[in-house]
């Protein structure tokens, strides 16, 4: 099997550069160009513009066919990596399937949409900057290792922005769908985004499923000493939302999201 088909039979996405990158040592940039022109007008595959490439397999043509919006989404940046709703849906603890694949990047990318998908990219958060393994894992999809974040880090992530997650709803059935959290990993990514109303918001949705996580009154107390060295009032939501503050957590949460014990 000649290198050409070996790419295409075990990169079902790839970009331009890894394609060149195959060939580095017999091709220039225009030769690149040459084949990947041949191999679309062949129909072997197709293009989502901006230099990405998805390969068609057998029965499929180029209009019927959708590339797979993970592999699809990690190959917008060199650095992409799954995230928020989408990390749960590859991880398969998401009770929905959205449309919009969320990946995270250092370099922001312009939201691109492609047959029915929106690859909306968001920033690495600055605390993060130079720590680009931190709370990453790679899982197979599809012959291709795909960088994702973890279950601890893609659950306070949606916390901290619930218009990545689906809603404070669908983030309460992601958790249900957890089997475990790694609370000490959860509380050491916690102390690195150093957000103290960031504590408040996990710790009163830990609180809620204290016994699937085990989240004692041990880990309760290293949560509020953590959250109160912070006297702002956090918001689960919107300050317009119709709230009620949660005073064990200093937090206001929409009264929509609060259980019967809780109103």
């Amino acid at each position: 099997m000649n290198t050409q088909e070996n790419l295409l039979n075990n990169s079902p996405v790839f970009t331009s550069k890894e394609y060149q990158d195959e060939f580095k040592e017999i091709n220039t940039k225009s030769t690149v160009r040459t084949k990947i022109g041949r191999l679309l007008k062949k129909g072997r595959m197709g293009t989502m513009g901006g230099g990405i490439y998805f390969v068609i397999p057998q029965g499929y043509d180029v209009k019927s066919y959708t590339p797979d919006k993970f592999l699809a989404a990690s190959k917008m940046r060199e650095d992409a990596v799954i995230g928020y709703h989408s990390a749960f849906e590859l991880l398969g603890y998401a009770t929905q399937v959205f449309n919009t694949v969320y990946y995270i990047t250092s370099l922001q990318k312009q939201m691109k949409s492609f047959r029915g998908v929106t690859y909306l990219s968001v920033s690495v958060q600055r605390p993060l900057q130079g720590r680009a393994s931190f709370g990453i894992e790679k899982i197979a999809r599809d012959k291709v290792r795909v960088a994702v974040t973890n279950k601890e880090r893609t659950l306070i992530d949606c916390l901290d922005r619930l218009e990545y997650s689906g809603g404070f709803e669908e983030l309460c059935h992601c958790a249900e769908a957890l089997p475990y959290l790694d609370l000490d990993f959860v509380f050491e990514y916690l102390s690195v985004l150093s957000k103290k109303s960031l504590f408040a918001k996990a710790g009163y949705l830990l609180e809620k499923y204290k016994d699937k996580f085990f989240f004692d009154e041990k880990w309760v107390k290293r949560f509020i000493s953590e959250r109160f060295k912070s006297p702002s009032i956090a918001y689960l939501g919107s300050r317009s939302d119709d709230n009620k503050l949660i005073a064990r957590w200093n937090l206001m949460v929409p009264k929509k999201y609060l259980v019967e014990s809780e109103r």
